[in-house]
């Protein structure tokens, strides 16, 4: 992509409206301290000591904060989470980066699903972290659910100049894309094909169809290729899946775009320097 074409692009997106519908996560990171470790007088183990807590939206959250970061004119989240603590402090974040939350689903009956991640300060002053700890619904979406949410998803989808997936829960049927939704999120996307609506899944990218599909070249060659196919065979056996543009991303190589006719390459920033990779 030359210098004006990307241009044109940003200028475009500070007149963009997107939702984006999925799994929203709340990121929390607990900073320990080793030299502040205190050992439990009820247990006689150690008790770790939190000096900093960081608390971001992640997930689907993770996409709307980098739209709104790039200017997208209006950032619309739409998803399910817990009416508790986590789900607060997840809206807060949201907002905090200007992002909608008013089609957001709180029910007291469910989880806000989080990631926590202790992180060690080391001598040197590093961080390593931990072994994470997850909260997650393991439990089906309770259909009354499943029908407000297809209700504001169907309501929302032409009111805004595009939309994106996120299908971040593994346990199947238990986060806010579950089989019903995919179905009517697809029936949506095949009645208006001229609405841009892209779809990222951890586990499923192959149970949807009909929407542009973004997936990193790993889950493309496990899921529509193998060792013995060549790249190019993988993203073309994924566009006859999809009917759709593919996109997808290849590490130090960027990514890579095919409509069905052409491919398009673009390059990866070199960036040297500690970064942490998750939900990059």
């Amino acid at each position: 992509m030359d210098p004006n074409r990307l241009e044109r692009v940003l200028e475009k997106i500070s007149e963009t409206r997107i939702l984006v519908f999925g799994d929203y996560f709340l990121d929390q990171y607990w900073i320990t301290d080793p030299e502040l470790e205190e050992t439990s007088l009820e247990t006689g183990l150690p008790a770790n000591q939190v000096v900093e807590v960081r608390l971001s939206a992640g997930a689907a959250g993770t996409v709307a904060n980098n739209l709104s970061a790039l200017g997208v004119k209006e950032v619309i989240a739409l998803g399910i989470i817990g009416d508790d603590g986590n789900g607060f402090e997840l809206i807060q974040s949201l907002e905090r980066a200007g992002i909608r939350t008013d089609l957001m689903i709180a029910d007291a009956k469910r989880y806000t699903p989080t990631y926590t991640k202790p992180l060690r300060i080391e001598p040197d002053g590093s961080q390593i972290e931990g072994e994470r700890i997850d909260i997650k619904n393991r439990t089906v979406t309770p259909k009354h659910l499943e029908q407000e949410l297809a209700a504001r998803l169907r309501d929302a989808f032409l009111t805004v100049d595009g939309v994106i997936v996120l299908d971040q829960a593994q346990e199947e049927d238990c986060g806010s894309v579950t089989m019903s939704l995919r179905r009517k999120l697809i029936a949506l996307a095949t009645r208006h094909p001229n609405q841009p609506c892209l779809a990222d899944s951890r586990t499923r990218i192959q149970e949807f169809s009909n929407v542009i599909v973004k997936v990193n070249e790993h889950e493309a060659s496990q899921v529509w290729g193998d060792e013995q196919t060549s790249f190019e065979q993988i993203c073309r056996a994924t566009h006859q899946e999809t009917s759709r543009p593919v996109v997808v991303t290849r590490g130090a190589e960027g990514v890579t775009g095919f409509d069905g006719q052409s491919f398009e390459q673009f390059p990866a920033i070199d960036y040297a320097g500690p970064v942490d990779t998750v939900g990059a």
